[in-house]
């Protein structure tokens, strides 16, 4: 099952798995869409080549409710318009830097535990607004920072600017922060 699958009319949850590359789509396959998946609810899928207007087509689905998109690698700038997840309630995006930021207001409006990750340099040098209360239903977050060269105190500054963003949210989510290696 690859690229070429056409998925049944009323699919409403679907996973790929990560064996040995077994289950990574080359690309976001053509039938990820709002026409071909009306009903679809659940997505877990792993990409090896995320394009520019993945995440947007991925947020069009409108029964979308629990996202898992994981990408080894993004080609070009990722856009996301404000009308992108709906109904989403739990969205996590992992392989690949992102952040709160990535989506403008309005999208995103029921989303309640979000999970992403960054660079400890991006956020600490204040390169990526990492505020959330542009996500009104927020309740949990998860962040893998990624280290690279980043010393201990670029660390730290990047966790309590999470920290801080949490506090400041309007629900006060949770926020769990994990160092990636």
């Amino acid at each position: 099952m690859r690229e070429s699958w056409v998925p049944p009319p009323h699919l409403r949850s679907f996973g790929s798995h990560s064996f040995f590359e077994i289950g990574w789509f080359s690309i976001l396959p053509n039938w990820v869409n709002s026409k071909s998946l009306p009903h679809l609810s659940t997505l877990k899928i792993e990409v090896q080549e995320l394009q520019r207007n993945d995440i947007q087509i991925i947020g069009m689905l409108p029964a979308l409710r629990s996202l898992q998109l994981r990408a080894s690698c993004v080609m070009g700038m990722l856009v996301v318009r404000a009308d992108a997840f709906p109904s989403a309630r739990y969205c996590s995006f992992y392989g690949f830097l992102t952040s709160p930021c990535l989506f403008p207001p309005g999208a995103m409006p029921r989303v309640q535990r979000l999970g992403f990750e960054d660079t400890v340099e991006s956020i600490a040098s204040g390169e990526v607004d990492c505020s959330m209360g542009h996500l009104p239903s927020l309740e949990h977050v998860q962040v893998f920072l990624e280290r690279e060269n980043s010393s201990d105190e670029d660390m730290e500054t990047a966790k309590a600017l999470l920290r801080r963003a949490a506090e400041t949210h309007p629900k006060r989510p949770t926020i769990q922060i994990q160092d990636c290696i």
